[in-house]
């Protein structure tokens, strides 16, 4: 027999929670990381059989945007079943049949406004109202060099490429600590997330800067200038792009987030991996650098069931709709072989 339990802290789960996970984001490190530097109420809800994990629930509460993807300011107090840390991955673990199992439960337990974020698919809960939320971009490809990349290019794309590339001449990379993080690289993040069609969490200054080790801070400047930094981390046998800041009042001169994301995968390929989570902004410069569409689904839900009729009514200007199109990027067998 199953039963559900809750834990208030990321330090009372134990071992067998890490091992249903399947991002770092949502092991118990990274999670008393949030706890500490995004504090939001964060609980854990357990479906448990004896002493055995079946599944697991990541919920925190603060207010939303209910129309964000609208730009339409719409705070609401949402309890949110995701990583307080706007990432990709979900926030539920388990094995899909225990994992939904957990999902249906839920709404018994957090009463108002429900939010699932980021699922790979809809899931079966009566009265949820489900759309699509940002996707996440991948990049898979198996090349082991940048030249590599670079070769198997079609035409018009190795072009564009090298066009491209070509404005970030000058620019100096440099791999730094988190600890190097300054207020100067936090506002070029604030500048990134005013811009943002989907304002989720504002992460702190000393969030970025207290990052644990396996977190890695690339910045670039040009003339003892910054003009943007990323952080990536990488996860298994996957590099993962985590956030990023821009100085805007140079972007357009030096091409700056086509060249800072290539890096990204310059960087992954460098340390032998072809894996890469890109995110989930930006989608078209990031596919039109190989990456490739994964779907992520959002749904909600309000415990009072007539405003949940409103909303199942309302549902479509909750979701994102937004049209990525595809771009053959790479060459196939049937294209021509030579190197322009």
């Amino acid at each position: 027999m199953s039963y559900l339990t809750t834990r208030t802290s990321a330090a009372q789960l134990d071992g067998q929670w890490d091992a249903l996970c399947d991002s770092l984001f949502q092991r118990r490190s990274f999670l008393e990381h949030c706890e500490r530097y995004n504090p939001c109420g964060q609980r854990y809800h357990l479906l448990m059989e004896g002493n055995t994990l079946l599944a697991g629930a990541i919920v925190y509460t603060r207010p939303l945007d209910l129309l964000t993807y609208l730009g339409i300011p719409s705070p609401i107090r949402m309890h949110i079943a995701g990583v307080p840390a706007s990432v990709s991955s979900g926030g539920f673990i388990g094995r899909p049949r225990h994992l939904a199992a957990l999902a249906r439960e839920l709404p018994f337990v957090e009463k108002g406004f429900l939010l699932y974020l980021n699922t790979a698919s809809p899931l079966d809960v009566e009265g949820m109202v489900w759309g699509p939320t940002l996707p996440t971009i991948l990049y898979i490809e198996p090349f082991g060099s940048v030249d590599e990349y670079e070769a198997n290019l079609r035409a018009d794309y190795r072009r564009r490429f090298r066009r491209i590339a070509a404005r970030f001449e000058g620019v100096v990379r440099e791999i730094l600590p988190m600890s190097a993080f300054s207020e100067e690289m936090y506002r070029g993040y604030e500048a990134v997330w005013q811009r943002s069609d989907a304002k989720l969490e504002k992460l702190s200054e000393a969030f970025f800067r207290n990052l644990p080790t396996p977190f890695s801070l690339t910045t670039f400047s040009l003339e003892g200038h910054l003009i943007g930094w990323h952080v990536t981390v990488q996860d298994s046998d996957r590099a993962v792009f985590f956030m990023g800041g821009l100085d805007y009042a140079v972007l357009e001169d030096h091409e700056t987030y086509f060249n800072m994301t290539f890096d990204i995968l310059a960087q992954s390929m460098e340390h032998g991996l072809t894996s890469i989570d890109l995110g989930q902004t930006a989608e078209v410069p990031k596919t039109r650098l190989g990456g490739r569409v994964e779907p992520r689904f959002m749904g909600a839900r309000l415990s009072n069931p007539v405003l949940n009729l409103i909303l199942s009514s309302v549902g479509r200007f909750l979701a994102y709709r937004r049209d990525i199109p595809e771009h053959r990027v790479f060459r196939t067998t049937g294209d021509k072989r030579e190197i322009q």
